[in-house]
């Protein structure tokens, strides 16, 4: 009976640590997420996604957020590989992310950016998001119609 409770006791303090420290954010690492935010906000791509960079490195529930603001500073320097990396690097490690439709999306985007069509198609197709059709629809069309070699379609 002693194993038993060694064994149950051991299993309650590695769940403790673990859901405390996903669920935990240190205050240096909040205020670097919301000093990239407002970079991201103000245009000096570089800078947020240096201050992103230590946000992402560390497990907590501002993780995902930090690499999806990574991609969207990357997308908007026009960086379409950075976003790419970025983005399947954050579907990767937080599969079940609540904002997944927004991160797919961005790849579509961002594939379609590289004139990969079949990638960007595939990641709008896993947009679950009824709210986001419209700007898909535009966005397939906008690109779809600038392809000159019928064999890409």
């Amino acid at each position: 009976m002693n194993r038993n409770c060694g064994f149950v006791v051991a299993a309650l303090c590695f769940l403790i640590i673990h859901t405390t420290a996903w669920g935990q954010t240190s205050p240096e690492i909040e205020r670097r997420y919301k000093a990239a935010i407002k970079l991201v906000q103000l245009g000096d791509y570089e800078r947020a996604k240096t201050e992103l960079q230590p946000v992402m490195q560390r497990v907590s529930a501002l993780s995902p957020f930090a690499y999806y603001y990574h991609a969207i500073a990357s997308f908007r320097q026009r960086n379409y590989v950075s976003t790419l990396v970025t983005v399947k690097q954050l579907l990767d490690k937080f599969p079940d992310w609540r904002k997944k439709d927004d991160a797919n999306y961005l790849l579509g985007a961002a594939s379609f950016e590289i004139n990969n069509i079949d990638d960007a198609m595939q990641a709008l197709r896993r947009v679950g998001d009824p709210e986001f059709r419209p700007e898909i629809d535009l966005m397939e069309q906008y690109f779809l119609s600038q392809v000159t070699d019928l064999n890409r379609l």
